[in-house]
């Protein structure tokens, strides 16, 4: 009998020396935040070892991802399960495929899919996706730098994103265009840092960003977040990687519950669980919606890695909806135990 579960921290480690290697170089990775991750790691190895659905396996616990890999395809044999804690911020892009090797295995897990992980870092798949379900989408033109000029864009303004990118990484105020100069050297520069892009309507109004994860054959939307842009004027009302970290007295971000006609939070919140079901999401998942020029809400991205932090938009929507860390955390073992069972 398999009597393993394995569990795959944040590794922290790895995030001091790129620290080291690299100064400066990622405005989130501070010591500050590597204290908070430490902390996280422990907050995350008490509730697991103190939950009674765990007391009938030998648990061992990683912070190093390539032991943790060597360890599993040795004794993959003897382990009936993994928990993938992993979300390192930093440059060990090679563990968002993690879960390819559990699959392999056929071993349970908990996180991100393989298949749901690879549409969600694709925001012209995943859009393509949701608009055959009926759900409004911004206009969406996948692109590269050789075919920038042949595209027929009739309407602008535009905002070029990188395809594959989190965190509003590459995404400035100088992303939104007005013009088809301005699309291809804004493309050029984007393609040439970040590989290949989408270039999408842009949309002008408030964000709204849902929640949601799975206990059991129940799917538990949280609360929507709701994200307003006071005093753009003069920059574009879009959620910029400088605007996201370093938030300046001008420009203001104004977070509160989701106020507008409860019609359309109903519905945002339905759209948001038939986006979950449709990429066969397995724990839990975060969906962005943005308003047009019209009022109207538009998907704009979801994640299916939206990370733990107590700062991060997940936990925001979770504690607003009276609910807290230890029960999204519980609902994912359970989920685990429950995939082991069958």
């Amino acid at each position: 009998m398999k009597h393993a579960i394995f569990i795959l921290l944040y590794d922290t480690a790895y995030m001091r020396d790129y620290i080291k290697r690299y100064p400066g170089k990622d405005v989130i990775l501070t010591q500050e935040y590597i204290k908070k991750t430490d902390d996280l790691n422990n907050e995350l190895i008490q509730m697991v070892q103190q939950y009674p659905g765990t007391a009938r396996f030998n648990l061992k616990f990683y912070t190093q991802p390539f032991k943790f890999i060597k360890d599993f395809v040795r004794q993959s044999k003897n382990v009936a399960g993994v928990l993938n804690f992993c979300d390192d911020h930093t440059d060990q892009t090679a563990l968002l495929s993690i879960s390819a090797l559990f699959e392999m295995f056929g071993v349970p897990c908990s996180g991100f899919t393989t298949r749901s992980l690879m549409t969600s870092h694709n925001k012209f798949y995943s859009c393509s996706v949701v608009k055959e379900l009926g759900i409004n989408v911004p206009e969406t033109h996948f692109c590269t730098k050789h075919n920038v000029r042949d595209m027929h864009i009739t309407r602008f303004p535009v905002i070029i994103k990188p395809i594959d990118e989190g965190g509003s990484e590459g995404i400035d105020f100088c992303n939104v265009v007005h013009d088809q100069n301005q699309l291809t050297s804004i493309v050029n520069d984007i393609t040439s840092k970040y590989g290949d892009a989408i270039v999408q309507e842009f949309l002008p109004g408030s964000e709204v960003t849902i929640g949601v994860f799975r206990h059991g054959n129940e799917i538990i939307p949280t609360e929507p977040r709701m994200s307003r842009f006071i005093n753009f004027d003069d920059v574009p009302a879009i959620i910029a990687s400088n605007v996201k970290w370093h938030l300046d007295k001008k420009h203001e971000v104004v977070i509160s519950t989701f106020d507008g006609d409860k019609t359309i939070k109903e519905q945002l919140i339905n759209d948001t669980i038939r986006i979950f079901k449709t990429f066969n999401c397995r724990d839990f998942a975060r969906v962005d919606w943005k308003q047009d020029a019209n009022g109207v809400y538009r998907f704009i991205d979801y994640n299916e890695n939206p990370g733990y932090y107590s700062t991060s938009l997940f936990r925001w929507c979770l504690v607003n909806k009276g609910l807290t860390f230890p029960d999204l955390i519980h609902a994912i073992i359970d989920n685990l135990i429950a995939r082991i069972k069958n």
